[in-house]
């Protein structure tokens, strides 16, 4: 039995959203991140957004790495 918790992760760049679902170790690692990348797009994180669903939103701009 898995009893690892994972946790919805969102990147948010401008009208566009890329998804995922991550452990909680890494949630840690990427909200100390100034860069993050979902499902192979970057964001430059600005902003970060934690919803009461607890959904954690990285807002910010495309970043080329």
């Amino acid at each position: 039995m898995d009893l690892e918790k994972y946790l919805d992760i969102e990147a948010v760049i401008e009208n566009a959203t890329y998804s995922d679902q991550v452990n909680l170790d890494t949630v840690k690692l990427m909200m100390e991140a100034d860069v993050v990348t979902i499902r192979g797009t970057s964001v430059e994180v600005k902003e970060i957004e934690v919803t009461s669903e607890g959904r954690v939103r990285f807002h910010g701009n495309r970043r080329e790495v």
